[in-house]
């Protein structure tokens, strides 16, 4: 039977009997492209890795493909806009194509809590912001 309660701190400081157990970061998958693995890597290695699980991994491949596909939408559209024969239809199209991706981007980042509003609570990013300004400023000298 185990011991009730909190751990105490020199429990905690011994290593266990199956020694340090280092966590890896979940590999890029087969099925991505080298675009989305470089992706892939860039937001596994913004996080510790113990973050990343089986739950979210399957998120993230989502996510790196919505990143991939709002990249080409963007390259389109900038394609369009510089055209000797501008079509409004196909630019108004690629815009809301982009829109499309631009929200599962974010919807994926905020659900696997990749954003920085996902790390700061209300006081720290207030407290953040206020502190923002307070730099010394070069033409103030």
């Amino acid at each position: 039977m185990t011991k009730r309660g909190r751990k105490s701190s020199a429990s905690l400081s011994v290593i266990s009997n199956n020694g340090i157990e280092a966590t890896e970061r979940p590999k890029p998958p087969i099925e991505i492209t080298d675009e989305q693995a470089c992706d892939w890597i860039r937001i596994t290695n913004s996080k510790p890795a113990s973050w990343w699980d089986e739950g979210n991994c399957s998120a993230l491949i989502q996510h790196v493909r919505h990143l991939s596909r709002a990249r080409r939408i963007a390259q389109a559209i900038e394609k369009t806009e510089v055209s000797e024969d501008f079509d409004i239809t196909e630019y108004r199209a690629l815009l809301k194509d982009e829109e499309t991706q631009t929200r599962a981007i974010l919807s994926g980042a905020t659900k696997m809590r990749l954003l920085q509003q996902a790390t700061y609570t209300d006081k720290a990013a207030g407290t953040a912001s206020r502190n923002a300004g307070k730099s010394t400023r070069p033409w103030s000298d």
